[in-house]
């Protein structure tokens, strides 16, 4: 009964790890900008990080499922990966407090770091008792150097490969966006006729970076978290946000995502919104005085640029 229990419990913790992994996947710019925000990469070596870490969860989910090396790698593998995630969740929770998602299964289960500290203890449970009462399943054919090599490098490079292929890094895919646009006014009379209703500070005037962004939109708030990692790092960026939503049913729940409260914002519920955007979101644009002079993507938006663009004559 034990063993069979044990199977069963090695498959489950398999189906979990490749869940996870997949669900960071699209969309993983979260998953990467939580290292860079945190301080323990930049914007480089982060999506590296992010899918070799989503690599080794797929791994480990092939082999828990298989139930192959248990006892010689995969359960030690198993608990060493799961307290790395644990040491990162409770280092966010010194840092950043229980607010927001972990990223744990990305969008769309979210969980606090409570939540998945807390998911993570059981699992490290279920490893610990595997570890001491399983025996491995010896497959006839895995006593065959060759074939057991074989199927340890298919394992890994499919495993490794995965997230690389289905969501390329953003070095990679960047250069195919246009970041010299040409340059047009952008019509902000309407933003400023309302006296008593209007941003504190004048976009018309000097270098910003404005973005419109729609409080339920997944590719704004992939934005809002990237713009406002860089705003941590450096708050003299004049980042300015143009919010369209029900900001008290959505606004705090945008914030809790993407940590972007301390980016100035303007709440614009307008039609006028539709028309500055173009209708795609999330629009950014880099203005100097009133003009346009290059748009991004969240893709495309690179911290250096920007601070190279705003020391320029």
């Amino acid at each position: 009964m034990i063993r069979y229990i044990n199977i069963f419990l090695s498959a489950l913790l398999g189906v979990i790890f490749l869940i996870s992994g997949y669900l960071k996947i699209f969309p993983i710019e979260p998953f990467e900008y939580n290292f860079v925000r945190l301080g323990v990469a930049n914007w480089y070596t982060a999506p590296v990080i992010a899918r070799l870490l989503i690599a080794s969860e797929f791994i480990l989910g092939l082999l828990l499922i298989l139930q192959l090396f248990l006892k010689r790698f995969t359960l030690k593998a198993t608990l060493a990966l799961l307290t790395f995630f644990s040491l990162y969740l409770i280092f966010e929770l010194f840092t950043e407090g229980n607010s927001g998602n972990c990223g744990c299964f990305g969008t769309y289960l979210e969980m606090t770091p409570l939540e998945s500290l807390l998911k993570n203890f059981m699992m490290i449970g279920i490893v610990c008792w595997l570890l001491i009462t399983h025996h491995n399943i010896e497959y006839p054919f895995m006593k065959h150097p060759l074939i057991a090599r074989g199927a340890i490098l298919l394992f890994f490079s499919v495993s490794i490969a995965t997230p690389f292929i289905l969501n390329p890094p953003e070095f990679i895919i960047k250069e195919q966006y246009d970041k010299n646009r040409v340059n047009y006014v952008l019509d902000l009379s309407k933003v400023y006729d309302n006296e008593t209703m209007r941003p504190d500070v004048d976009l018309r005037k000097g270098k910003h970076i404005l973005s419109l962004m729609s409080l339920r939109c997944p590719h704004c708030k992939i934005a809002a978290f990237k713009m406002a990692v860089m705003y941590n790092r450096h708050p003299e960026i004049p980042f300015f946000n143009f919010y369209r939503g029900k900001t008290e049913e959505y606004l705090q729940p945008f914030f809790n995502e993407t940590h972007a409260a301390q980016i100035p914002y303007f709440v614009y519920n307008t039609d006028d919104f539709n028309k500055l955007s173009g209708g795609a979101l999330p629009a950014i644009y880099w203005l100097k005085n009133d003009t346009v002079v290059r748009t991004s993507t969240y893709l495309d938006l690179n911290e250096t640029e920007i601070v190279n663009w705003l020391t320029a004559p």
